[in-house]
């Protein structure tokens, strides 16, 4: 991709970054107006040699990134939009094109990251209870929910045999099938939203749901509902510590019109595993408080 063809652009140039990213070892690919194209490698942005990018280098380099992740959508109202895609050969990567100062931006980065161990969270192999009765477990605080999440589907893939249906928006973690099968649906891709993918997977007979993020109230009852048909449902709350968790399902839902809500989540909720900020992640199988979050 040579200063001749910024802007003229082919998908064989945008595949070439791809295979950049993915050869170097690198943690993300960079594009933005005017720079050239970086790759995180170790912390840092490095430049590559490529042309820098134009306005419309960028306009062409997100019309071939979407249609390689077969997505299709207008460019020009696009404000920020996220989403997982494949590549045979070099693998799946997880992609943002946002705008900034009025042009557009992307962000990709490779989906090659380790799944986070117990021991990387901090905790111990009690927490593999939660495996033994079904109904609802909460993953709660800081921005590692996705991997706390990732790490109980990884313990289960390797001593239970069962099917998991994971729902994220987007995909974060890449699973292989070991004890269990794991199908991951992918928002936008594979599945129109996050509770039609929940519902899906209990008509699939799924015997563990995971549900990325639980951010309104149709997500909120598909979860409900699939604990309550005695499925095993993990899903992530962006409430900021245990005792929040639940109130922060509820807070999805109008009190007047939905008294028994709270009855319901007290009869599924089995615990809510909570990652702070700092120190380890812990998981609390009393039951938190049921206060409706503001």
């Amino acid at each position: 991709m040579g200063q001749r063809k910024e802007n003229g652009m082919t998908q064989d140039d945008v595949v070439t970054l791809l295979r950049e990213l993915s050869a170097s070892g690198a943690r993300e690919l960079q594009l933005k107006v005017p720079a050239r194209p970086l790759l995180r490698e170790g912390g840092r942005l490095l430049p590559t040699q490529h042309a820098a990018m134009t306005p419309e280098a960028m306009h062409r380099f997100a019309t071939h990134l979407l249609t390689i992740a077969r997505i299709e959508i207008p460019l020009g109202q696009v404000r920020h939009r996220e989403f997982s895609f494949g590549v045979h050969k070099l693998g799946r990567f997880h992609a943002t094109i946002y705008r900034q100062r009025g042009t557009l931006a992307i962000s990709i980065a490779k989906l090659a990251l380790p799944i986070p161990t117990l021991e990387d969270l901090g905790l111990d192999t009690s927490i593999e209870s939660v495996f033994d009765q079904n109904g609802l477990v909460l993953i709660c605080g800081t921005r590692e929910r996705a991997a706390a999440m990732a790490c109980l589907i990884d313990r289960y893939n390797a001593a239970h045999r069962g099917l998991v249906i994971v729902v994220e928006d987007p995909m974060t973690y890449l699973h292989r099938d070991g004890t269990a099968i794991i199908a991951q649906r992918d928002v936008g891709t594979d599945v129109d939203n996050m509770a039609a993918g929940v519902c899906g997977a209990v008509r699939q007979g799924a015997d563990v749901i995971a549900a990325g993020h639980v951010k309104d109230r149709a997500t909120a009852e598909s979860v409900l509902r699939a604990a309550e048909e005695e499925c095993l449902v993990l899903a992530c709350v962006s409430a900021p510590d245990a005792s929040l968790a639940a109130s922060w399902l509820l807070r999805h839902y109008d009190s007047d019109r939905d008294m028994d809500v709270k009855a319901r989540v007290k009869r599924v909720l089995r615990g809510v595993l909570c990652v702070p900020e700092e120190g380890a992640a812990r998981y609390v199988t009393r039951r938190p408080s049921l206060r409706k979050a503001s």
